[in-house]
């Protein structure tokens, strides 16, 4: 009887194991399903964002291209042209007043100035 008995329990025990691992394994084909259907998701995400970071690849590359040229063709020359400035302005604050009208005025307005000064000595306007 005892013999039975433990067969019986052995059998129930089998079957309760193989009804287990059934219902994991349609829980696993259905876990499987989802992350087959996520990949498939990510991946069409991976396609969108590698076409997007091209896109943006040559966005940057002719924003380059574009500062490239700015900076050969204007921005040195705005250098250049400030440089000489500079340079002009640093001379002139180290020139006298004469040196000054020698080299930026010509005969005309130093005439001019000439007058100017005699008739602001004197008194009038």
């Amino acid at each position: 009887m005892q013999n039975i008995e433990n067969n019986a329990n052995i059998a129930k025990i089998e079957i309760t194991g193989f009804q287990d691992l059934c219902r994991r394994y349609g829980q696993l084909e259905q876990e499987n399903k989802q992350l087959k259907a996520n990949n498939k998701i990510m991946a069409d995400e991976l396609t969108y964002f590698k076409e997007h970071c091209a896109d943006l690849e040559d966005q940057v590359a002719e924003l380059k291209k574009q500062y490239d040229d700015f900076y050969e063709k204007e921005y040195m020359k705005r250098i250049d042209e400030c440089n000489k400035l500079w340079g002009e302005l640093f001379d002139i604050k180290h020139m006298s007043v004469w040196e000054f009208a020698n080299k930026y005025c010509n005969e005309k307005q130093l005439e001019e100035a000439g007058h100017e000064f005699a008739r602001s000595l004197l008194g009038g306007k």
